[in-house]
């Protein structure tokens, strides 16, 4: 399940598989949805893809079964579909923030609230922020910084802010852990692509990766790998896996419906609190996260 668009697919947007949605249309069975009405074919899906996240072979459904009641930090066994890859990527984003802010008048007080919420983001070589993608909402957009007057005036007040850390310095990343990660702010959450496809297409080395996840896992700071654009690069079909990382967020997207069901998704743990595959452990923002 991924967003429709025009990247990776090496047979192009109707490859022969796409018949079998067809011929499933013939005898009345509906194409999937990205809402919570979402039937059997659709969960089958989501099963299918939490298996492959966690790199194990079609014939361990005991395992499977295992990672899907998992209820660790770190293990990817959660899918919420979406509509567009933008809103993948905001659901991780509104993940990490339901850890500042209540969705609803009705939740509980969040477990940071009171806090600036600080989100470290891939940075320019100019030390700004245009060298991260994470699609196109106003929020996400202001992690690239666009709507500059609109962020300033939220930044000002404390709402949230964000910050740039240089591509593969370790030390860029340990300074804005220790500067952002104490006082009246925290780091909500570290949003990133292992390949920045917008920035020139340059790739993260794997000890930075390391080291810089290394360093949230120790302060119970939330990882999103946003895969929209590298997923289907790998043999691995998740790049993240080539990393040997273990993130609390991923979405993917482009790679996966050939152009013809738009239905990006992110994957989470029960750890995190959003709409992505998704590891169990935070709070949920929303949706059900219901395993697949």
């Amino acid at each position: 399940m991924g967003k429709s668009e025009h990247y990776q697919a090496s047979l192009g947007h109707n490859f022969p598989g796409y018949q079998l949605l067809q011929h499933a249309a013939a005898i009345g069975i509906t194409n999937i949805t990205h809402n919570n009405t979402r039937g059997h074919v659709t969960r089958l899906l989501e099963r299918e893809l939490v298996r492959v996240a966690n790199g194990l072979a079609p014939e361990q459904q005991s395992e499977l079964d295992a990672v899907l009641a998992s209820k660790e930090p770190h293990v990817l066994n959660r899918v919420i579909n979406l509509e567009t890859g933008s809103l993948a990527c905001e659901a991780a984003f509104k993940m990490m923030l339901a850890r500042f802010y209540r969705l609803q008048e009705t939740f509980p007080e969040p477990v940071h609230a009171g806090k600036t919420p600080v989100f470290l983001v891939m940075g320019d070589y100019k030390g700004g922020l245009e060298a991260n993608y994470h699609g196109t909402t106003i929020m996400t957009q202001m992690l690239r910084g666009m709507w500059p007057g609109l962020y300033e005036k939220m930044a000002a007040t404390g709402l949230f802010k964000v910050v740039p850390v240089a591509i593969n310095d370790p030390d860029s990343f340990a300074q804005a852990v220790g500067k952002y990660h104490c006082g009246k702010c925290r780091v909500a959450g570290f949003l990133h692509e292992l390949v920045l496809m917008n920035y020139g297409g340059i790739r993260l080395k794997n000890d930075w990766v390391e080291n810089g996840h290394r360093i949230c896992q120790q302060q119970d700071i939330p990882v999103f790998i946003d895969e929209i654009q590298s997923c289907m690069w790998s043999p691995e079909i998740f790049l993240f896996r080539e990393y040997g990382s273990h993130p609390d967020f991923v979405s993917l997207g482009k790679g996966f419906p050939g152009h013809v069901s738009r239905l990006p998704c992110s994957y989470n743990s029960c750890n995190g609190q959003s709409e992505s595959i998704r590891s169990t452990g935070y709070q949920r923002a929303g949706g059900t996260g219901q395993p697949g």
